[in-house]
């Protein structure tokens, strides 16, 4: 989603774009081709494929050995017989050797990453998060003169989490009361946190509105439904929304994940607490919560329905303490990432 966001603001200033893809379940080729961008395929991985020793820590998320991506990944980007000027790499599996055998192919290279745990072949890097001493992370895992785009100021999201926020903030200072609950624990949910969340909310005797959002394909999108269906507070699911900044700006408090939703969340001033479901999620969450702009609860194992309970009743006598929250994470990200990462792109073409 965040390439597709890049993608578009990149299209606006005259650039053709196109995505590849390897045919896995959950990949967006569908949404990416219905908003107008061709996509090539490949095949789908190889059911014996095994993971060579020393091979990077994400390696198995692609499905087939790096080689043979880069080859596939080369084959596509040379058939056009037109020159390409910026091959833009979002893959935590994919490091320094793929970038370096489709170097030749390409003009510049982008890598978009958070986990500073790999080498890279690259002209520009983006890492959107904000992370205690972001700027050291990728001192030896770079290229001398690579750019680095580093913290939320370039976050690629969406032109709709930058629009109307000074009248979403007003409405956020005036608040009387948390009563509205935002719930988005991720688009698959696997371990199934939002029912602990949707049951911490009723033990909280909470009577207000609640959205959930969800993905269509979540596992166990029947269980929240139905026990949303139990609950004393009004509850909606919202089954792969495309109106995820209108609900944020009408909530008042959210319960939610520390991925990309974070940045998305802070531009519009949507207070949170934060369960994190995975690993590198967590220094997002410390981060937001050392400055104020969130309260991070902790991993999915560790937080339980009777602790968010008790925060949730907490919230709700704090007016003023949600409202500062607000204010701290508004201030983090504005929405305008995508427009100043474009920036940085076509800048060369111009020099």
């Amino acid at each position: 989603m965040r390439c597709l966001t890049l993608a578009e603001k990149l299209r606006q200033s005259g650039a053709r774009v196109s995505f590849v893809c390897r045919e896995l379940p959950g990949n967006l080729c569908a949404v990416i081709g219905a908003q107008g961008f061709k996509t090539a395929r490949l095949a789908a991985p190889d059911r014996d494929f095994v993971v060579s020793g020393g091979d990077v820590a994400h390696a198995p998320w692609l499905g087939v050995d790096w080689r043979l991506d880069a080859e596939e990944t080369g084959s596509v980007v040379t058939a056009g017989g037109e020159g390409i000027d910026w091959l833009v790499v979002d893959h935590y599996a994919l490091d320094k050797r793929w970038e370096a055998h489709l170097r030749p192919a390409v003009r510049r290279i982008m890598v978009i990453d958070d986990l500073a745990d790999r080498r890279h072949d690259c002209d520009l890097l983006l890492d959107q998060n904000l992370v205690e001493g972001v700027g050291a992370r990728y001192a030896m895992l770079l290229p001398n003169a690579c750019k680095q785009l580093l913290g939320p100021r370039y976050a690629l999201l969406r032109p709709e989490f930058s629009a109307n926020r000074e009248q979403i903030f007003a409405q956020r200072d005036a608040m009387a009361q948390v009563e509205r609950l935002l719930v988005t624990l991720g688009g698959m949910d696997p371990d199934d946190v939002t029912s602990m969340v949707l049951d911490g909310i009723d033990k909280a005797c909470f009577d207000g509105a609640v959205d959930v959002v969800m993905g269509e394909n979540a596992p166990h999108l029947e269980a929240v439904r139905r026990r949303a269906a139990s609950m004393t507070a009004t509850v909606k699911v919202h089954v792969a929304t495309r109106s995820m900044a209108e609900l944020m700006g009408k909530a008042d408090l959210a319960v939610g994940a520390g991925g990309v939703t974070s940045w998305e969340r802070c531009a519009l001033g949507l207070p949170s607490i934060v369960i994190t479901t995975a690993k590198n999620q967590e220094p997002i969450a410390a981060s937001l919560a050392r400055l104020g702009a969130a309260k991070w609860l902790g991993t999915r194992e560790r937080v339980d329905s009777s602790l968010l309970a008790s925060e949730l009743r907490a919230f709700a006598r704090q007016r003023e303490g949600v409202q500062a929250m607000s204010r701290v994470a508004r201030r983090l990200c504005d929405g305008g990432g995508a427009g100043r990462v474009v920036e940085e792109i076509i800048r060369p073409e111009r020099d």
